[in-house]
């Protein structure tokens, strides 16, 4: 909603206005076992974006808790697993960037 109006965005959203495609993209690339070359453009933008953090790699529709986080390792693991060296240092760093913002 507060990227449909005038008001500024949240600092956490960093690269702008939430992409609401990422998600779909995230998810399908989890489930899909997608290319090493796809999951290493994915990551990083993934590791960067609170919002993408939030609502991708869910295993069901409500919100996490601390007895239960609500991800699903097994398409995490397929998503993160094995990236490159490069990706994995860029989703690092947009993590540790992230992490100063909040």
């Amino acid at each position: 909603q507060l990227a449909q109006t005038d008001r500024p965005l949240p600092k956490y959203f960093a690269s702008g206005a939430p992409k609401l495609e990422m998600i779909g993209a995230v998810d399908k690339a989890a489930q899909d076992g997608a290319a090493q070359e796809q999951r290493d453009l994915l990551v990083p933008e993934l590791c960067g974006d609170f919002f993408l953090l939030c609502m991708s790699l869910k295993e069901r529709p409500q919100p996490p808790t601390a007895e239960d986080p609500n991800i699903d390792l097994a398409a995490a693991t397929r998503l993160l697993g094995d990236l490159s060296p490069e990706a994995s240092s860029r989703s690092l760093d947009a993590m540790a960037t992230l992490a100063e913002q909040l």
